[in-house]
C-alpha cells in the first residue's frame, strides 16, 4: 500500500504506521533475511513517517545506525539514507539537523562509502538540506557541490538535481 493512495485513509491512522514499522524492524533485524526483503522494509520504513506525525525518534536512530555500519550490506544502507531523506522531510529543525550532520559524516569517510550509499545520501540531502544559514545546512550543500565536481557520473546527476531541488524550496 502507498500511503498516498491507501484505501480509507490507512495510512491517517499513526497507529497501523507504528505497527508496520514494528513489523519492518523486526523484518530487518534479522540477518538470514533476504537482501531484497531487508532493503524493502528499509524503504518501506521511509513511508512510515507520511501520516503527517514527525517519525518516531527510535526509527531515525535505526536507520541512522544503519546507514553507519560499516558492515551492514550496501543497498541497504543506501536506502536508509533515501528513507531518513523521507522521513526527515518537515522534521523538527532539531532532527533535520541531526540527520543532515550524521549524513555528512558517512559521505566524508570515503573508504567505506560506496557509490550506491553516496548516491543516496545525495538523494537525502535533496530533502532534507535548505537554503539557510545553518552551518550543517552550508556543509551539506558544499558537499553536494563538491559530488557535483568529483563524484561519478551518476552521483553528479543527483547532486545538481538535489541542489535545484534546496534552491526550488522557499526559504
Amino acid at each position: 500500500l502507498h500511503p498516498r493512495r491507501s484505501p480509507a485513509g490507512l495510512w491517517d491512522h499513526p497507529d497501523v504506521a507504528r505497527y508496520a514499522a514494528h513489523a519492518l524492524l523486526d523484518a530487518l533485524a534479522e540477518r538470514e533475511s533476504s537482501l531484497d526483503l531487508r532493503v524493502a522494509a528499509v524503504i518501506a520504513l521511509g513511508e512510515c513517517g507520511t501520516t503527517g506525525a514527525s517519525a518516531p525518534e527510535d526509527l531515525l536512530d535505526e536507520l541512522l545506525r544503519r546507514i553507519a555500519d560499516r558492515e551492514e550490506q550496501e543497498q541497504v544502507r543506501a536506502q536508509a539514507a533515501t528513507s531518513l531523506g523521507s522521513l526527515c522531510a518537515g522534521a523538527p529543525e532539531a532532527a533535520r539537523l541531526d540527520v543532515v550532520a550524521c549524513l555528512l559524516d558517512v559521505l566524508a569517510d570515503q573508504r567505506s562509502t560506496g557509490a550506491p550509499v553516496r548516491q543516496g545520501i545525495v538523494l537525502a540531502f535533496g530533502r532534507l538540506v535548505e537554503a539557510g544559514e545553518d552551518p550543517r545546512d552550508q556543509a551539506a550543500r558544499v558537499a553536494l557541490r563538491g559530488v557535483v565536481e568529483g563524484g561519478d557520473r551518476a552521483a553528479r546527476g543527483l547532486a545538481l538535481l538535489a541542489l535545484a531541488e534546496i534552491a526550488g524550496r522557499p526559504a
